[in-house]
């Protein structure tokens, strides 16, 4: 969209300036500034989708393979961070 569009398209609907940003025309302007950011995160967001994936089908295959090891860390992590609430908990008092 054009400058001069934007600014016809400003004087029709008729915006006016409130004190605060600019007008139609400039917010128009900015979007399209930002589009190469919008494009790069949404780039980056889907690498990190695709890796999550790829993550998750790895750590089931680790579970499937070794299920007495995954429990038992899983426990281990569990009673860790239940005695580190405890002892954080416990101090408040």
């Amino acid at each position: 969209m054009s400058a001069q569009t934007a600014g016809t398209l400003d004087k029709l609907m008729g915006q006016t300036r409130t004190g605060t940003e600019g007008s139609f025309a400039e917010a128009v302007h900015a979007g399209e500034k930002n589009e190469p950011i919008r494009e790069r995160a949404q780039g980056l967001f889907q690498r990190t989708r695709e890796r999550a994936v790829e993550l998750e089908g790895e750590f089931e295959g680790y579970v499937r393979e070794h299920p007495v090891k995954s429990v038992l860390l899983a426990t281990a992590v569990g009673a860790g961070v239940g005695l580190l609430v405890g002892v954080l908990l416990g101090r408040r008092s």
